[in-house]
């Protein structure tokens, strides 16, 4: 008696695995890209957090805020050792207000803090060439 085994999968069902695995990467690649995109946001936010509370800590020292300058100014004068590839990072200031800006490489965007105090509007996104990834 001889007994048929058929050890292999049928082209059938390979395609049907391919078109499934095909069908998930569709809907994963995206997701991961925007979460990806996120999570730099989120750092340059905090980094923005950072720059804003040693800002207060400079001013209350020294009753004005840091000269304007870029991000190893920023390092340099507030001690912090902020290393971003995604964003760029300078301070605008005068002795009685500051704005320190990270922006996205690329042009696409831009974050922002100023003096006034850390709220939903503070640091903010300023939307360029696209919506930013997250919401405010």
């Amino acid at each position: 008696m001889q007994t048929n085994k058929n050890t292999g999968y049928s082209s059938v069902e390979i395609i049907v695995i391919i078109i499934i695995i095909g069908i998930s990467a569709a809907f994963v690649i995206p997701n991961y890209s925007k979460a990806k995109e996120i999570a730099k946001e989120r750092n340059a936010n905090l980094n923005l957090v950072a720059i804003h509370s040693a800002c207060l800590i400079y001013q209350s020292k020294h009753s004005k805020f840091p000269q304007s300058g870029d991000i190893e100014h920023i390092n340099n004068t507030l001690n912090l050792t902020i290393q971003d590839k995604h964003f760029i990072y300078y301070l605008e200031s005068s002795d009685y207000s500051y704005i320190a800006t990270a922006e996205r490489i690329g042009n696409l965007y831009k974050l922002t803090a100023t003096e006034d105090a850390l709220n939903d509007n503070n640091p903010t996104c300023v939307d360029r060439l696209k919506k930013c990834p997250s919401n405010f």
